[in-house]
Formats: C-alpha cells, sequence, structure tokens
C-alpha cells in the first residue's frame, strides 16, 4: 500500500544562541530501556492537525505528543484545528486569512511557544534535546517519557515505502523530500514509530542514523510536579533548576 504524503514544513536546525538543556545530563542514571515499548493512541483516532494543507508540522507533532500523553493516562485529549493554525501563525508569520508565508518553521521556536503559551490549553515545562549516542536516547526518551519530538530530514524514496529505510541514489538523499516534524511515541528491534500525516509509521534504526537531524525530550507539566528523582531515576529537580537558569 502507498499511503498518502502530507506537507513538509520542518526548517533546517538553527542554533538561535539558545543554552540546551542536554538529556544526557540528566538521562546517563535511567535503567536500561526494554527491546521495545508502544505508546500509541488508536490510529482511527490520530489527528491530521491540518498537515495534509499546511506546512505546520512542527505543530502537529506537538498535538501527536499530547494525543499520546493524555491517552497514556486515559485522559484523552488534542488541541483543534483552530489552536493549532493559531500557534503555527504565531511561530511562522503564516497569514490564516490570505495563505501567505505557509513556509514551515523551526522546532526550537514551536518548543519555545509549546512552554511558554502553549498548544491550546496543553503546555510543557521543560525540554531537553538530544546530543549523544540517538538509538540509547531515543530508547530512554520513549520508554520514559512516551515521545521524542524529532526533526527528519525526508528523502522522496519514503514516497513509496511502508517502512521507512535507506535507499541509494538520488531519491535517498537527507531533504530530498523536505524537514519533516514527527513525535516518535514507540520502538522496537527494527526502529523507532512515529505519528505521521495521520498514521503511525514504522521506520529503522539506520533510516534515523541518516535523516534524524535534530530530537528532543520534551517534558510534560504533570512530569515536572515531581519532587526530586522519578521511579525510574530522572533528576527533576535538577532539571528545573537549570531551566531557570536557562530561561533568566
Amino acid at each position: 500500500m502507498v499511503y498518502a504524503i502530507g506537507k513538509c514544513g520542518k526548517k533546517e536546525p538553527l542554533d538561535q544562541g539558545l543554552k540546551k538543556l542536554r538529556f544526557s545530563l540528566y538521562a546517563e542514571k535511567l535503567p536500561d530501556p526494554p527491546v521495545g515499548v508502544d505508546w500509541r493512541c488508536p490510529e482511527d483516532v490520530l489527528a491530521l492537525f491540518l498537515n495534509n494543507i499546511l506546512s505546520c508540522c512542527t505543530i502537529t507533532a506537538t498535538g501527536h505528543a499530547i494525543q499520546t500523553w493524555t491517552g497514556a493516562v486515559n485522559r484523552p485529549a488534542r488541541p483543534t484545528d483552530e489552536e493549532v493554525r493559531t500557534a503555527y501563525s504565531a511561530i511562522s508569520g503564516y497569514d490564516p486569512v490570505t495563505g501567505a508565508n505557509d513556509d514551515g518553521a523551526y522546532m526550537l521556536d514551536a518548543l519555545k511557544f509549546w512552554r511558554k503559551v502553549g498548544i491550546g490549553t496543553h503546555k510543557i515545562g521543560a525540554f531537553t534535546t538530544i546530543d549523544d549516542d540517538l538509538v540509547l536516547r531515543l530508547k530512554q526518551g520513549i520508554y520514559h517519557f512516551e515521545a521524542v519530538y524529532a526533526g527528519l530530514a525526508l528523502p522522496r524514496s519514503i514516497e513509496g515505502q511502508e517502512v521507512w529505510d535507506v535507499v541509494d541514489g538520488p531519491d535517498g538523499a537527507p531533504n530530498s523530500l523536505g524537514g519533516h516534524a514527527v513525535v516518535a511515541v514507540a520502538y522496537n528491534e527494527i526502529g523507532p514509530i512515529v505519528a505521521s500525516w495521520g498514521r503511525f509509521v514504522q521506520t529503522t534504526w539506520a533510516f534515523w542514523a541518516k535523516h534524524c537531524d535534530e530530537a528532543y525530550v520534551a517534558i510534560s507539566e504533570d512530569m515536572l510536579d515531581t519532587v526530586g528523582m522519578t521511579p525510574h531515576g530522572f533528576d527533576m529537580s535538577a532539571l528545573r533548576r537549570d531551566l531557570r537558569l536557562v530561561t533568566k
């Protein structure tokens, strides 16, 4: 089966002079993640969040993370399309009246907006960047925090793939299709499973090694309410302290 492809819209990573909180600094004491884990909500409720008509994948992926987190605690919720449009407009300059400036957005801008303003009524308390040992950190992020917000430099070859994998030649080149923001909500021995364009897609670890150009672990405000260490050993108090220093 060949699935429909929506719109890309993730701009290439931009440092923006930010002091980044590195996930590895807080995750180094976490226990080894299992071989696989799956936080997927039912696919029939997975929303497109306008990413079939707008280049808003950076916001659409936040909506998929929200669906994952709220579904995991049996309180399913999701932003509305209007809330997604409002957030996309705020961070990108997109004009919903004229359609001008539908040029995508930076993931870091989406993360900052998500933390400071929120996507609808949903906010995160902090986010950390995955900066080393991609496979281990992806597994840790998905297992312990149920989602990894990631950017992929998509090759055109995915247009015919049920499993996104590495392909040689021009169609397999990074960004030959465009930059795309996704949320990884499961993984197995093959690789991460991501929410994208209204469905879940199996990817391979080799695909991530070649095409992932940024990845973040976003921590929901409910997680930040935990005092001290989480049951798995993630140091929330240190993260809160460092977040105060970085955001002054």
